[in-house]
């Protein structure tokens, strides 16, 4: 049996309309569909602290009124702690996934619990979407985000 092995074949060069920079933009100056970031935009965010939540609206607790959550409390949290609170989670469900637990809403409210100073109760009222922003900076802090989006 003959095999026939076919030359390599060139890859094609590219035509004029691939240099073309008025497809594509030009490298010094921005495409009018893609502009530069506004400079004061970077400024408002570089203020902005990825450990204090913003809450969507005021919620009370207490007769305390709380427009926002400090979350700097996580930064000294230790690994002790961290154990404490997974032991006091298996006790209240003693058939959890201990391999999933820093993904569960209400082991996140014993930590935030824990960092917050605030009773269980505390986080029972809190909107729905407050509530997953919480845990998301929680357990993005855990595993070491930044906490920006």
């Amino acid at each position: 049996m003959n095999a026939h092995i076919s030359p390599a074949q060139e890859a094609p060069k590219p035509t004029a309309a691939y240099e073309d920079p008025a497809l594509y933009g030009g490298l010094d100056e921005p495409s009018p569909a893609v502009p530069f970031p506004d400079a004061d935009a970077e400024d408002e965010d570089e203020d902005e602290d990825p450990l204090v939540l913003e809450l969507t609206a005021p919620y009370t607790f207490g007769g305390v009124t709380y427009e926002k959550l400090d979350l700097h409390g996580l930064e000294g949290l230790k690994a002790g702690d961290l154990k404490r609170t997974t032991k006091l989670y298996m006790k209240l469900h003693p058939a959890a996934n201990p391999a999933t637990l820093e993904s569960n809403l209400e082991f996140t409210f014993l930590i935030a619990s824990r960092i917050l100073a605030q009773p269980l109760e505390f986080f029972d009222e809190l909107p729905a979407r407050d509530a997953i922003a919480l845990k998301t900076s929680i357990v993005g802090f855990l595993y070491g985000a930044d906490g920006t989006d």
